[in-house]
């Protein structure tokens, strides 16, 4: 027997990512949290340098390293 909030809650949809994390020059870290990007030591200084020159505040720099958009 469900209930009343069982059938009311959307279905879950499970997407599979089956391609490669995209890198680029203006994205260098990606999505995905296990890729080695998110530990590259130059790309890194190259946003700290960006938080030092004030183009980004330290919690979007952050966000920037997950791989999370601005």
């Amino acid at each position: 027997m469900s209930t009343y909030q069982e059938e009311l809650a959307p279905p879950l949809i499970v997407i599979l990512m089956e391609d490669d994390p995209l890198h680029t020059a203006d994205n260098p870290f990606c999505y995905d949290g296990t890729c080695g990007c998110h530990e590259d030591s130059l790309l890194i200084a190259k946003v700290a340098q960006f938080v030092d020159d004030g183009l980004l505040t330290p919690d979007e720099a952050s966000d920037f390293v997950a791989g999370r958009s601005l």
